[in-house]
């Protein structure tokens, strides 16, 4: 079993009933995004939330605290030596969670799935994954961003995400095998094409730069050898999430999971974890600055298509900020 850290301070104790399904968030800083987050997540139907707190400094405590059943745990240690949270949140979900379907989301997603626009849709959709002898719920991260340039956009406090940023791009994301569980990641989108174009596989030099490494990775003495390592290509972000798990002791939220454990059909995603970047990307056929560099967007680029979050959830996408609709859905936006 694990256990939490010492040094951790404790406000109230989750208990989660029979059947309820047990949250949890690492923030820092999120007094902005975190009440958005957790009125979102009350309105899915989930029990009780334990907010992990990383040394916020703002008033994020204040606003867990404002919120029934939201549980504040104060996590002092670095968040990078934490494994960027995945070891407080195996720990935390060891100690209250086993055996209860556990939902790990950030202040900045919203998760998105058939149904979900119906109040407690959550505890049904576990329904769901148990009668069909599913462990867990696998997404595809959909990046949002706002239809006005950055200069005019104002995200007010706690303000819906899909309503402050509800344009996205329809996904095209190549699918690549993984050691761990699901076994397969995810690359690409808008993400990739714009703030991290080294990475695209389809350019001739990151082509040869792979198989030179490739090459190199052959030799076992230089496989070992942390300088080698560290001349690994880059990656995009990896757009595959595995959010919703039923808990049992000793698993691990960070996937590395033996395949055993789960009864898991390799399929395309169940829904889309929608995530809000907004600081970073702008309107179609306006232009934005990136680290010092003019950018187009996409549209503008690659004629690639933008279409609107409609208000309604009727989706079959789960990621972090935006929704992928079913339904209608507003024309291109003009280059």
């Amino acid at each position: 079993m694990r256990r939490c850290p010492s040094a951790w301070r404790w406000w109230g104790r989750p208990g989660p009933r029979p059947g309820e399904v047990v949250g949890v968030v690492v923030a820092r800083n999120e007094a902005l995004r975190l009440g958005a987050a957790l009125r979102e997540v009350r309105r899915l139907g989930i029990g009780p939330v334990i907010v992990i707190d990383n040394l916020s400094t703002d008033e994020t405590r204040a606003v867990a605290a404002g919120f029934d059943r939201v549980h504040l745990v104060e996590a002092p240690e670095s968040y990078a030596g934490s494994g960027f949270g995945i070891a407080w949140i195996n720990a935390v979900l060891d100690r209250w969670a086993r055996g209860h379907w556990a939902l790990m989301f950030d202040a900045d997603e919203v998760l998105v799935f058939p149904g979900s626009d119906r109040p407690a849709a959550l505890p049904r959709l576990c329904g769901h994954l148990d009668s069909l002898g599913s462990e867990c719920l696998r997404v595809v991260m959909l990046d949002l961003f706002p239809q006005a340039p950055l200069a005019r956009v104002a995200y007010r406090p706690e303000q819906s995400l899909p309503e402050a940023a509800a344009w996205f791009e329809p996904p095209r994301l190549r699918r690549e095998a993984a050691p761990h569980f699901p076994f397969e990641a995810e690359y690409g989108g808008v993400r990739e094409r714009l703030f991290f174009p080294e990475a695209d596989p389809s350019r001739l030099l990151r082509r040869a730069y792979q198989r030179a490494y490739n090459l190199g990775w052959r030799l076992p003495w230089l496989r070992r050898s942390a300088r080698f390592q560290a001349l690994a290509p880059k990656r995009s972000p990896n757009m595959t999430k595995v959010p919703l798990v039923r808990w049992r002791e000793g698993w691990d939220s960070s996937r590395r999971i033996r395949s055993r454990l789960w009864r898991w059909r390799r399929s395309s995603p169940a829904g889309c974890c929608c995530t809000s970047n907004s600081s970073r990307t702008s309107t179609p056929g306006c232009w934005m600055r990136w680290r010092g560099t003019r950018i187009s967007t996409a549209r503008r680029s690659t004629g690639a298509t933008w279409r609107r979050c409609g208000g309604t959830r009727n989706s079959a996408c789960t990621g972090r900020a935006a929704c992928t609709t079913n339904r209608r859905t507003s024309s291109s936006a003009s280059g």
